[in-house]
């Protein structure tokens, strides 16, 4: 583990909820530690525990109300608080936060989960002023050592070409980055560009939901052909002559 490394804790009951975040912040390039993901076959978990918050720079506490009543939780709370890491609680459900948490500021995660998300990495890239006097969370991200423009335009044009909403928000966190390095006056082109795959986030959420498939053509009939007069006119004289003639016909025999 490096020095930069994020250490989860939670409760059995949400296994499935913090298996899914590490996975998330794992994507975006962060690195997670989480017992359920990290922990090799054999291996003593109290012992690969320990180590992992020893080695940890952040701890992240999924807060609900059977992790606040989890043992193991609390001390690994009284270790990264003992410690002095960068302690973020995660509220996803009410519950009575410990004491020694409720003078720190939480994520709410109770609402929608991808502005939790969002929240989160902003609580990770926070100064130190705001963790507590902790350094900050180190996220890496695969851009070159270039100037701030190149990585603009790098980032807009992975931003054309995602295909996905995880794609682009993985380059939101990028573009935050860029404004934590940055004070130019490129700054609202950062902005800009942020605003911008903000509305491509949300077409590709709302997309399915409102998108419908076109109906099924149905099958056109042959249109019905216009009566032409002149043919109606021409069957009139027709029948006329055929009945002239029998008449005569007729006539002539009698």
């Amino acid at each position: 583990m490096t020095e930069d490394s994020i250490f989860i804790s939670y409760s059995r009951v949400n296994s499935e909820f913090a298996t899914n975040l590490a996975k998330t912040l794992h994507e975006i390039g962060a690195n997670i530690w989480i017992d359920k993901l990290n922990i090799k076959i054999g291996e003593n978990w109290d012992n690969a525990i320990q180590t992992a918050l020893q080695e940890s720079s952040t701890c992240i506490i999924i807060l609900s109300k059977d992790s606040v009543a989890s043992n193991h939780v609390m001390d690994e709370v009284g270790f990264a608080i003992q410690e002095h890491k960068n302690v973020i609680p995660l509220l996803i459900e009410e519950c009575n936060i410990p004491f020694r948490l409720q003078r720190r500021q939480f994520v709410d995660y109770r609402g929608d989960y991808q502005m939790g998300i969002g929240k989160l990495i902003e609580a990770l890239y926070s100064d130190s002023e705001a963790n507590n006097g902790s350094t900050k969370i180190a996220i890496p991200i695969d851009f070159p050592e270039d100037n701030v423009a190149e990585r603009i335009a790098e980032i807009r044009k992975k931003s054309i070409l995602a295909s996905n909403d995880r794609e682009l928000r993985k380059l939101l966190f990028e573009l935050k980055m860029l404004k934590d390095e940055d004070d130019s006056s490129i700054m609202y082109e950062i902005n800009e560009l942020e605003r911008s795959i903000v509305n491509s986030v949300n077409y590709h959420e709302e997309a399915p939901a409102n998108m419908k498939p076109d109906p099924k053509p149905t099958p056109m009939s042959a249109p019905n052909p216009e009566p032409n007069p002149r043919r109606g006119y021409f069957i009139y004289i027709f029948i006329v002559l055929i009945i002239a003639a029998i008449i005569y016909l007729i006539i002539m025999y009698q």
